[in-house]
């Protein structure tokens, strides 16, 4: 999953995050480091000094451009304490990294003392003011105090938001020694844990010490020396080469008043400058100090970096503060080309490091005069601007010197196009300014999507010609700053009470008529964005390449002026969306709740074939999708194989539910999406008459009124339906979300990404572990990099509770890749004898050609040896043994990331492959002499050796307790796309194989197919690099496991013998892989965003097609789906097929001939405690059917219905049923009438 869906998490885990993992000694005597109140108290915090205790701190960190540059370590070079400190340094203006610490036991009531020393380097003054462009932004820190409960969940209300705790402090300021900082906090009510985190945003570095946090009711924090350096800030202009001015804002942080200030700049190549202020600075007062400097006159950079030293004196005493700011400098001729509109040559030098072109800004035309937005700032347009120019610069060198034709094209930030070309004449040495200005529809264009459609910028691309061939070139993104919409005060909205499917009477809370132009709600529309993921298009040939590339950008332009339109369909009007067309309404008229549940209603026609993709901001759930007709909904952009299914359409409105949890209040913007017309080529957009939205109540009661009461087979095993969860972490919430529409399991994420640290997606642990704990640790990257593991806050505990409590089973998830006790000869090599890396998608290596990208922080492991087999067992023992005390805790799910469980062609494997197979192997290279002679005899020895290992787990499982079940999920190619190859695999080629279309989706004749050979074909090499089989029939006798069959859309639901390749001993069992459409991120910028992210239904009853085809193929005892955030939009049916699901014994059952309807599938179970029948329609018409069953083969005359409890009789043999279109239902024959 890109790192986009994880950025809640991860926020989250900055204040209750990085738990300690293993076991050490708590409870460390410190002083408390106040002079005035020295006691001695209980340090609650681990010791970063110590080899255990380093392993309990843990460094977590994120940027918004994903960048990795931010480093942290023990460091033993800069220490206050005399010990190891904790070390933050690096990172670019975005980046967020800390050092946390969780899990620590505390009492609610009691105050808590959270102290540490710190030193700070290299850190930059905040700027202030108008946006200038001046910077990257300033460097912040921050150390914060957060409390979770018993169910692991963030502790918070409005006063205490869940990204800063319940204590914290944030300071600034580059200072060059170490000074003292604190918060304190009593623990609110429920509080069990407590977490620290220690802060840095930004570039510099940091050192934390003397971390310490203490229980007492009297120890004052420790307070931050009084210097000028904190809570100072600057103003500047745009800096011009030679001399300039800028303002130093300064706070008197001193006691006494400062004196005889005097700054002059230090350490600042290429500039000098001075600043002073005679009079005095009284204390606590704010002044402004004028700094001048000078810069090289032709000077043209961004983030010129001007140490500034003031020395002063207060209070007798002489003191120092040091500030460090970094400034954009444009050279002057251009400053005075603008003033004079004098373009052409200058006579300013072209220097050795200047670019041939460069995009130097924008120039606004306004009646004050001309307006100067350099190209790095946010463009700072205005409602209504009509006259804006781009200004270039070339430099006479090489090629670019004399006559030659600048060729431009200009894109919004919907791509829509203006284009021109200029000629212009570059002497030798000299640099040349151009400006080219942009016509008013291209401006108008660029404004509208800044204002309507939260645009972030417009991209401008130049190639400079002569005689038609390209000499030089450069292309720029150029951000634009927002601009508000029009404030708008809705009229009052008259009481209403609506009666909704499963959820009754509900207060309607607002509503759109999106078909009525004169609604009054804020609204924003736009299109396909310059944001948008690189394979929201298909792979193909784009440009003038002669490989398959997803460079779509280099084609694709929109013209359209208005991205959404009103139209009138079967009768009323709607606002309507096509070719990725979309439209946001403000909602909630200031009513809306945080941590609140809401139902947002969609109007919508089913006329034609339609995708919707639903948003809705700032709220857990309330990103999926549904589409009706042919559309085929999923984007198939990035998978193998797509299926078109023709569903009817009722020609008459029909309304969608999407059931979604608030995490702020107020107002919300809802939006909805359309695909493109090469993503779904059979979809014609979106259509809404209106939106909605409900209040269904508060987060934890809400739910838990509205869930079923369930039948189930009393003295016989029980089925499960429910979610398999994706990415994530455990969640209560979810979990009741589960259970309303009907589930009774949860499998949460308890070990995510095989719990260390990488470059990207980094894991957790969420139990107290030994096995990924300091002692005995033996995994190289482990010991080369600590702290490795991450340990989150428990969650999976409070799950395990709280499904105690309601009746559900937890299957806890392990995405294994080896604990740190796993030894090295465990892992896995290729054929040469290299390591075999994590790898996940594709990257572009050094010839510049898409390659397998590889994750140097970790290595697949050795599925075949024999130390993953005893990994394994003490991995589930110890998972088992510690929730072993919930009655919840049903049995534990391996799983796979980063494609962990391979082969390994090491020389002891092959040596064991080769006495087995009784053949006589070479003394040296066994990997190649192995992969090239006996590959497919090596394969299927090693699935061989891979059950065994999976057994042993299941046996060490079920010693613990013999009711609990192994799942397994041997496959994971990719959260969009089902396991059968990927088209990645053929970007920089050529050609693809037979099933790649380029450009178009793949729609195969799958009664051609064996799907059950594809998806362990290793010869396919988009197969091979996504997952190693392990050839399913193996397990066909084995009791105690399950192998989930990777499931989604008809021709895998309904195909008998590819679910039955994954039978074993305990039944079938089906993971329905819900697919991420990430196609649409990012194309509006209200927050983060993804519409439809989480998965796209079939509309109404035929959203359960895929459950209803899987019983109908296989019987599975064992089905759900698997995607990151579960939801329904179409809740009534999920209850009704889960009901009927889950009154039905999980017994074998077989198929009887009771009708000749098409589509109809009778199994029947015999039991001692009666025969059951399950009647399954997998017909897809618009209308329910009547079908004749021969009581012959039901095993009675009279049935009843196990949901509804009503009764039905037969007459000469038959007996006569009314069938929903894609519908379960559950029957027993009374036991009077049991043969």
């Amino acid at each position: 999953m890109s790192p986009k869906r994880k950025m809640n998490t991860v926020l989250a885990m900055l204040v209750l995050g990085g738990t300690a993992i293993g076991i050490a000694t708590w409870g460390q005597a410190q002083d408390s480091g106040n002079e005035a109140t020295r006691t001695l108290s209980i340090n609650l915090l681990p010791d970063p000094g110590a080899v255990k205790g380093a392993t309990r701190w843990q460094l977590k960190g994120f940027a918004s451009s994903y960048s990795t540059e931010a480093k942290g370590d023990l460091c033993s070079t800069v220490s206050h304490s005399g010990k190891p400190t904790l070390h933050v340094g690096g990172g670019g203006p975005t980046w967020n990294a800390y050092w946390s610490a969780g899990g620590i036991p505390v009492e609610e009531g009691k105050r808590y003392v959270l102290s540490a020393t710190v030193r700070r380097h290299g850190i930059l003054l905040r700027p202030r003011g108008p946006d200038t462009g001046q910077g990257p932004a300033a460097t912040t820190f921050g150390i914060h105090l957060g409390f979770s409960d018993a169910k692991g969940e963030i502790i918070q209300d409005k006063d205490h938001p869940f990204y800063n705790g319940w204590a914290w402090l944030f300071f600034d300021g580059h200072r060059d020694a170490w000074t003292p900082v604190g918060v304190a906090a009593v623990a609110p009510s429920g509080a069990v844990r407590a977490s620290v985190t220690l802060r840095k945003i930004g570039t510099g570095e940091v050192w934390y010490d003397d971390v310490v946090l203490v229980q007492s009711d009297t120890t004052p924090p420790p307070q931050l020396p009084p210097d000028l350096g904190s809570d100072a800030a600057f103003e500047a202009p745009l800096m011009v080469g030679g001399d300039t001015e800028f303002t130093l804002r300064l706070k008197n942080r001193h006691l006494a008043p400062v004196k005889g200030l005097s700054i002059v700049v230090a350490d600042s190549p290429d500039v000098t400058g001075e600043g002073k202020l005679d009079e005095p600075i009284a204390s606590d007062a704010e002044l402004a100090v004028p700094v001048r400097l000078h810069f090289p006159a032709g000077m043209m950079k961004r983030g010129v970096r001007v140490t500034l030293v003031g020395k002063y004196e207060t209070d007798g005493a002489p003191c120092e503060s040091r500030w460090v700011v970094t400034l954009d400098v444009m050279p002057d001729a251009l400053m005075k080309a603008i003033a004079t509109q004098a373009w052409g040559v200058t006579d300013c030098p072209v220097t050795s490091g200047s670019n041939p072109v460069e995009i130097v800004g924008v120039e606004l035309t306004r009646d004050s005069g001309p307006v100067f937005s350099p190209a790095w700032a946010p463009l700072p347009l205005q409602a209504g601007e009509n006259s804006a120019s781009v200004i270039l610069s070339l430099s006479g060198k090489g090629t670019l010197t004399g006559k030659a034709t600048v060729q431009w094209e200009c894109l919004d930030f919907f791509f829509r196009p203006a284009t021109g070309s200029l000629d212009v004449e570059v002497p030798e040495g000299k640099r040349y300014l151009a400006k080219i200005a942009l016509s008013e529809t291209q401006v108008r264009r660029i404004v509208r999507s800044a204002q309507d459609g939260l645009g972030s910028r417009f991209k401008m691309m130049v190639k400079v010609q002569k005689d038609n061939q390209d000499i030089a070139g450069a292309d720029s993104d150029l951000a634009l700053a927002s601009i508000p919409l029009p404030k708008v005060e809705l009229p009052p909205l008259a009481p209403r009470v609506d009666t909704l499917p499963v959820y009754g009477a509900l207060r309607l809370v607002d509503e759109v008529l999106c078909g009525d132009p004169s609604d009054q709600h804020p609204m924003r529309q736009g299109g396909k964005s310059l944001a948008a993921k690189y394979t929201s298009e298909p792979l193909g040939y784009y440009g003038s390449s002669t490989r398959l590339n997803f460079d779509w950008g280099t084609t694709y332009r929109d013209n359209r002026e208005e991205f959404t339109r009103i139209e009138t369909i079967l009768g009323k009007p709607c606002r309507t969306a096509d070719n990725w067309g979309w439209f946001a309404y403000q909602m909630g008229r200031g009513a809306l709740t945080p941590n609140k549940y809401y139902v947002l209603e969609v109007e919508y026609p089913q006329d034609v074939s339609r995708n919707f993709l639903l948003w809705c901001e700032s709220a857990s759930g309330g990103a999926i999708g549904f589409h009706t007709g042919s559309s085929l909904g999923d984007p198939h952009t990035r998978q193998r194989l797509m299926q078109r299914v023709d569903l009817p359409l009722s020609q008459r409105y029909e309304k969608q539910h999407t059931l979604f949890l608030t995490t702020s209040g107020s107002n919300r913007w809802i939006a909805v999406h359309s695909m493109g017309a090469k993503a779904d080529p059979f979809g014609a957009g979106v259509a809404v008459h209106a939106l909605r939205l409900y209040e269904v109540g508060e987060c934890d009661a809400a739910l838990e009124a509205l869930v079923p009461k369930a039948t189930e087979p009393e003295g016989l095993p029980h089925r499960l339906y429910g979610f398999f969860g994706e990415d994530l972490g455990p969640s209560v919430p979810m979990m009741q979300r589960c259970a309303f529409v009907g589930m009774n399991f949860y499998a949460p994420i308890t070990l995510s990404y095989c719990g260390g640290t990488y470059e990207t997606n980094s894991g957790y642990v969420d139990w107290p572990s030994h096995l990924f704990g300091p002692d005995g640790v033996r995994n190289p990257h482990a010991l080369k990099k600590p702290p490795y593991y991450i340990a989150s806050s428990g969650k999976t505990d409070g799950v395990l509770a709280a499904a105690d409590r309601t009746g559900m089973t937890v299957f806890p998830t392990l995405e294994y890749g080896g604990t740190g006790q796993l030894p090295p000869e465990a892992l896995a090599v290729w054929p040469d004898g290299s390591p075999h890396d994590y790898h996940w998608g594709t990257t572009q290596g050094k010839d510049g050609r898409r390659t397998l990208r590889l994750l140097p922080d970790g290595t697949c492991i050795d599925m075949a040896h024999p130390a993953v087999g005893e990994d394994l067992a003490k991995l589930v023992t110890e998972v088992a043994t510690c929730y072993a005390k919930h009655p919840s805790f049903g049995g534990i799910k391996l799983a796979q990331r980063f494609q962990a469980w391979q082969m390994s062609y090491s020389d002891f494997e092959v040596r064991r492959f080769a006495t087995d197979r009784g053949l006589a192997a070479p003394e040296k290279d066994l990997g190649q002499w192995v992969a090239s002679n006996h590959e497919a005899a090596f394969r299927q020895w090693y699935y061989e050796r891979k059950r065994e290992n999976l057994l042993r787990a299941r046996d060490a499982l079920q010693l613990v307790n013999p009711s609990l079940k192994l799942l397994i999920l041997n496959y994971n190619g990719g959260d969009d796309n089902l396991h059968f190859g990927t088209p990645l695999y053929w970007w920089d080629k050529e050609k693809g194989d037979e099933f790649l279309v380029p450009g178009s989706v793949s729609l195969p004749d799958f009664s051609k197919l064996d799907l059950s050979k594809l998806i362990e074909d290793y010869t396919r090499p988009d197969v091979a690099i996504l997952s190693v089989g392990m050839n399913p029939p193996l397990y066909r006798n084995d009791k105690g496991i399950w192998n989930l069959a990777i499931a989604h859309y008809p021709f895998t639901c309904g195909n008998t013998s590819y679910l039955d390749f994954f039978r074993t001993g305990e039944g079938s069992a089906v993971c329905l892989w819900w697919i991420y459409n990430e196609d649409a991120n990012r194309n509006h910028n209200i927050g983060w965003n993804c519409p439809g992210l989480d998965g796209n239904e079939p509309a109404g009853r035929y959203c359960m097609l895929d459950e209803v085809l899987a019983m109908a193929a296989s019987d599975p005892f064992i089905m759900g789906p698997r995607i990151g955030t579960f939801n329904r939009g179409f809740p009534e049916y999920a209850r009704e097929f889960a009901a009927a699901f889950r009154a039905l014994p999980a017994v074998p059952s077989r198929i009887v001939k009771a009708c000749e309807a098409p589509g109809v599938v009778v199994r029947r179970y015999d039991t001692d405690k009666g025969i059951y029948l399950a009647v399954i329609n997998t017909g897809q018409g618009l209308e329910p059917v009547r079908v004749e069953l021969a009581t012959d083969v039901l095993g009675g005359t009279a049935l009843r219905d196990l949901v509804t409890g009503g009764s039905l009789s037969g007459a000469d043999g038959r007996l006569v049923l009314t069938l929903a279109p894609v519908s379960l239902t559950a029957f027993a024959v009374p036991r009077t009438q049991n043969p």
